[in-house]
């Protein structure tokens, strides 16, 4: 530990000493200096764990769930001891680094494994909006990834305290494992009420195909366990490195990443998961995509109770009975993108047109808009003559 921070730690020791209830004067180098071995002794027992890589298999025993289970306790019970013995206008860069020097880090060959347990990493930081709160990750490798807990605290009352927690269940394959972890933290609203939004994506060893999830929490009073009000998952191609950019504002949130399509000609396409936050309600609303082909992606694969959202009123009892048709023919037909084309002069209509190997089985989408809120107008199996013009699917590419 750095000499400041040493004496910062001591200093702010003594103030809570003098100055707060008992149970928060119980903080000290030897309540610190203890949690911490006691996480260098979970390392020790990760780091006894078997890797295989892209050799072997990606379970994990009980008594390995058990040892990644005791690595997390002990992560919180330092922490614990940790925080409580900061004052609240702590430095968040200067501990950071303290965290990290705390733990030493296991010897790895340059093209050596990775073992479980090495790689501890710490990032902290006080979320926007929230001068009492400060959150912290601890991070740690496992097979073919990481594992990740989010810790927020807070200085209500004048000592740090743990008021949310959250991190992966127990998992008996690596893919349960919270990787590639990123989070936010919602400004508080006009009644000071404020949410999280975490994701994360599953992690493997053979492919970059994957699975992003993604949870929105509410804080409980009386728990660190937080309130889960929405829960969601979907398809990842992370080669890129793109494992989704999150934002996260008083009201919503915006998470974008890249996946498939259904034409299978396009490798990836941008998905936009945009959601608003009403209380409890979390709702998805535009943008859905930031063209009308990938409109089309997302009006003919997501379920007709979203879909709906974004077809036109009067036009829905035959939209929905389109939509039914496509999602089974999905299963048993091929298609790819045809022309995608201008209807009328200066209009913000589009037809869409989506070849099969089936000529008989095309399909033509007329929709109207643009990315801050397409609609979709009719679907039929004969083009609009009022739609012409340059094709402008080259265009449209993903971003």
């Amino acid at each position: 530990m750095s000499l400041v921070l040493r004496t910062l730690l001591l200093t702010a020791c003594l103030w809570l000493v003098t100055g707060l209830p008992a149970e928060a004067a119980s903080c000290g180098s030897p309540a610190i200096d203890h949690a911490a071995a006691k996480v260098r002794e979970a390392r020790v027992a990760l780091g006894a764990l078997p890797i295989y890589e892209n050799s072997g298999p990606t379970s994990l025993t009980p008594q390995a769930q058990a040892v990644i289970s005791e690595m997390k306790a002990h992560l919180r019970d330092f922490l614990d001891a940790y925080m409580r013995c900061l004052p609240p206008n702590f430095d968040t860069a200067s501990t950071q680094d303290d965290l990290g020097q705390r733990f030493e880090q296991r010897e790895v060959e340059p093209i050596g494994p990775v073992h479980y347990g090495d790689h501890l990493t710490f990032t902290m930081q006080r979320p926007a909006g929230h001068p009492d709160l400060v959150a912290v990750t601890a991070s740690f490798a496992i097979e073919c990834g990481t594992d990740t807990v989010l810790f927020l605290f807070s200085s209500e009352g004048g000592s740090w305290t743990e008021i949310l927690r959250w991190q992966s269940r127990p998992y008996p394959e690596i893919n349960g494992a919270f990787a590639s972890f990123s989070y936010g933290v919602s400004p508080p609203d006009e009644s000071g009420h404020w949410f999280v939004v975490t994701k994360t994506v599953a992690p493997w060893c053979s492919s970059t195909w994957s699975v992003i999830r993604y949870s929105v929490l509410r804080p409980r009073a009386d728990r660190v366990t937080p309130r889960v009000i929405y829960d969601a998952e979907d398809p990842i191609w992370w080669g890129g490195e793109d494992f989704g950019r999150l934002n996260v504002d008083r009201d919503s949130f915006d998470l974008r990443f890249h996946a498939d399509s259904i034409d299978l000609g396009i490798h990836s396409r941008l998905w936009i998961r945009h959601f608003a936050v009403e209380g409890d309600e979390v709702r998805r609303v535009a943008p859905i995509a930031l063209s009308p082909r990938d409109f089309v992606d997302e009006w003919m694969t997501s379920p007709w109770n979203q879909a709906s959202s974004w077809s036109k009123t009067e036009a829905r009892p035959a939209l929905k009975s389109w939509h039914e048709r496509l999602q089974a023919l999905r299963a048993t037909e091929y298609y790819e993108y045809g022309a995608i084309q201008r209807c009328g002069d200066g209009t913000a209509r589009y037809q869409v047109e989506l070849k099969s190997d089936d000529p008989s089985s095309d399909v033509y989408f007329r929709l109207e808009g643009s990315p801050s809120a397409f609609d979709m107008i009719a679907v039929g199996a004969k083009p609009d003559p009022r739609c012409g013009g340059p094709n402008l699917l080259d265009s449209m590419a993903t971003q």
